[in-house]
């Protein structure tokens, strides 16, 4: 793009940027005020037909006020009926005017139910029995002629008393509800106002009158819930259509001595009406904007076209020097800033002309270096070569963008690759499943760090897919190394399809072990208990003692092979748990009782201390089986006589239970000053009981471990999350 053609651009984007930012301006500022401006109106509105409407409901109230008292001076039925139908004649919007006594029978009436029905189980009867003088507005279908829907009408009902004050009857009068239509007729005729429609609604929130979809609508708007405590006002809301509106609101409060229905007048416009003019605004700027971008553009034009006369001087003056001229002379005519240019372009081209032989004679010698390396790296690339094809193992070599760039003679072996196949292409197609590359993705990213994190290089054991398809476990160390100054992920792969073999095999042969010796030894250890139990008093001092520790025994036995059992479920997935919400003092309570008898042989006593009823989500047998365990492995670590504690309290959201019974746990000071004086220990045995209870408390999303603070008592503590 030329300078001319540049600045053109710049004056048109200049004034385009500022028709825009008026724009925006327009939008924030004369939107703002539209909108300030429509929201008055509406509010105005919403108040004056707010006043129309209390004005004539307060007409209609006095009215009937004024002919119930005239009416209670009257005791003849003819003299009640004329009345009546006097009363109906007055005006237009009343549907039924009737009188009847306080029985609920009508004495006389415009029209039906006529005199003779019986009106007490009508709402409005038993409301202005109880000097409810005002019934909203419902569905009349008394009133409805044969197959016609039931109109909507408001009830009026003032009491008839006799001159001691006693009520002797009711004058009711319907009001049909376009009374309210033909009120707000003249502030909303069509085309009168730009989209502005009117909402009455009533006091539970249901649309009395206003656009077709929303009527006998509940709706809850701001603008309704302000109202209860704003005399009046204006909101920008959302309605159930998905449209905004400015809306005004009033609420009708009474007028006078007429309580008033708790009516709230909603007014509405639609929000891209109200502001018409200010977009109206906008498209004029846009178009003034237009207009100036086309002139700015080709003033900018006209102005860089001699700006740029005196730079092609010195344009063809450099294409001359880029073609070999011996000498170049540039005395361009113009502004001081181009002759100066000109001066300092000769100078320039004559230090080229000097630069340019000896750039030269550097050239070849750079080349003559370079070829003599690359020779030497291609030699060392062979050697390397053929290092790793001695290896036993199998090596592949990756770049950051997993592409393999190196591969040795066991690498084909396992992999079913030729050398020459597989080099240059991706390893997430060709050695990776789908399903596994996005975590190798994941660790070679780790590894490509700068600071790669601890233990990114550590071996990990990885799924690989050979030509075929075949996926084969294999252990996998990932490292980074250098070479003729690139970086690239060395791999070594071991095969793990015979260990994995193995371990199957092995964890096969320990569960059948388990279930074949699970039913013999219950056999057994049942004899065993009943010897030590009711029959020992029976036995020799001697054969006691023996028995006591068959008995020992075959309860480690037992409590084994069930371990056995429940890690070999664990491990095949077949450990079902069903979880519902558990108050743990029953279920910690069940766990005592179910390890008691394996204790009280040696005299050890279980001590329970739960505070409150800390509740959890899980397996009621499993939560029992864990603590049961625990208190049976505590036991263990006591002489006869001891005790074992468990506690149970809420601590910081979980459920903490703590079973102890042994020595106190030593600090850790004392524990670096005991490793000093014994030296190094030998870890303990794996418990498989063990690992059963710390499977079961991960599956209930828990933690488990042994007593760590300083001076409490060896055991074991649990921590399960807490439920409402």
């Amino acid at each position: 793009m030329g300078l001319g053609a540049k600045l053109a651009f710049s004056f048109s984007l200049a004034a385009a940027l500022f028709a825009g930012v008026l724009v925006f301006v327009i939008e924030r500022t004369a939107g703002a005020q539209a909108v300030a401006v429509a929201g008055g109106n509406l509010t105005e509105l919403a108040q004056q037909t707010t006043q129309r409407l209390e004005r004539a409901l307060h007409e209609r109230y006095r009215e009937v006020g004024l002919m119930a008292d005239r009416l209670s001076r009257m005791s003849e039925v003819t003299d009640l009926q004329r009345e009546v139908d006097e009363l109906q004649a007055s005006y237009r919007f009343y549907a039924w005017v009737g009188v009847a006594n306080v029985q609920g029978i009508v004495l006389a009436a415009s029209r039906p139910p006529a005199a003779g029905a019986n009106i007490s189980g009508r709402p409005w009867f038993a409301s202005a029995l109880r000097g409810n003088r005002l019934g909203d507005v419902r569905a009349a279908p008394e009133l409805a002629a044969p197959g016609a829907p039931a109109p909507r009408v408001f009830d009026i009902g003032f009491p008839l008393r006799d001159a001691g004050g006693a009520m002797t009857g009711l004058l009711g009068v319907q009001v049909h509800w376009d009374w309210a239509r033909d009120l707000r007729r003249p502030e909303f005729q069509p085309g009168q106002r730009n989209g502005v429609e009117p909402v009455i609604v009533s006091d539970d929130n249901v649309v009395l009158q206003g656009p077709a979809p929303l009527e006998g609508a509940s709706v809850m708007l701001e603008s309704v819930l302000r109202s209860r405590t704003e005399p009046a006002g204006y909101r920008l809301e959302r309605w159930a259509d998905g449209k905004a509106y400015v809306v005004g609101f009033s609420r009708m409060r009474g007028y006078e001595n007429s309580p008033g229905l708790g009516w709230t007048v909603l007014v509405r416009q639609d929000m891209d009406d109200a502001l018409a003019p200010v977009r109206e605004l906008q498209k004029r700027v846009l178009i003034a904007g237009a207009g100036a971008a086309m002139l700015f553009g080709l003033l900018g034009w006209i102005a860089a076209r001699r700006i740029a006369r005196p730079l092609r001087e010195l344009e063809e003056a450099t294409r001359h020097a880029e073609a070999g001229a011996a000498a170049v002379h540039v005395q361009p005519q113009g502004y001081r800033e181009v002759q100066a240019l000109g001066q300092a372009f000769d100078a320039l081209t004559g230090k080229l002309q000097s630069l340019n032989s000896t750039l030269e004679l550097r050239v070849a010698q750079r080349t003559e270096e370079l070829e003599l390396a690359l020779a030497d790296a291609r030699a060392s690339e062979r050697g390397m070569q053929s290092i790793l094809d001695t290896s036993r193992d199998p090596f592949f070599g990756m770049d950051f963008e997993g592409r393999i760039v190196e591969w040795n003679l066991a690498a084909e072996a396992l992999f079913h690759w030729r050398r020459s196949e597989i080099v240059g292409k991706l390893a997430q197609e060709t050695l990776v499943p789908a399903h596994y590359a996005p975590a190798l993705l994941r660790q070679l990213e780790s590894l490509g760090a700068d600071e790669p994190p601890p233990g990114a290089a550590s071996p990990t054991e990885q799924v690989l897919m050979n030509r075929e398809g075949r996926e084969i476990p294999v252990e996998l160390r990932i490292g980074v190394a250098r070479a003729g100054g690139r970086r690239y992920f060395a791999a070594f792969a071991w095969d793990l399809t015979a260990r994995r073999t193995f371990e199957r095999s092995k964890s096969e042969f320990g569960s059948t072990l388990a279930q074949d010796l699970s039913a013999p030894l219950a056999r057994v250890h049942d004899a065993v208990d009943l010897l030590a139990g009711e029959m020992a008093d029976e036995l020799p001092q001697d054969v006691r003692g023996i028995v006591e520790i068959a008995h020992n025994n075959s309860s480690a036995l037992v409590r084994l092979v069930e371990d056995l059992v429940d890690l070999d479920n664990i491990a095949t997935g077949r450990m079902r748990y069903r979880k519902d919400r558990q108050i743990l003092r029953p279920l910690v309570e069940r766990a005592a009782r179910a390890a008691q008898p394996q204790v009280d042989r040696r005299g050890i006593r279980i001590a329970l201390e739960i505070r409150g009823d800390p509740a959890v989500y899980g397996d009621a047998d499993r939560i029992v089986q864990v603590i049961a365990r625990l208190v049976a492995a505590a036991a263990q670590t006591l002489p006869p006589g001891g005790t074992v504690d468990v506690d149970v309290a809420e601590v910081r959201g979980r459920a903490r239970i703590v079973v102890s019974g042994g020595h106190p746990v030593i600090g850790p000071v004392d524990a670096a000053r005991a490793a000093q004086d014994e030296g190094p220990a030998e870890p303990p045995a794996e418990d498989p009981g063990l690992r059963v209870c710390a499977s079961i408390v991960d599956a209930h999303a828990g933690s488990f471990g042994p007593n760590t603070e300083p001076g409490a008592r060896s055991g074991y503590t649990v921590e399960l999350p807490l439920v409402a």
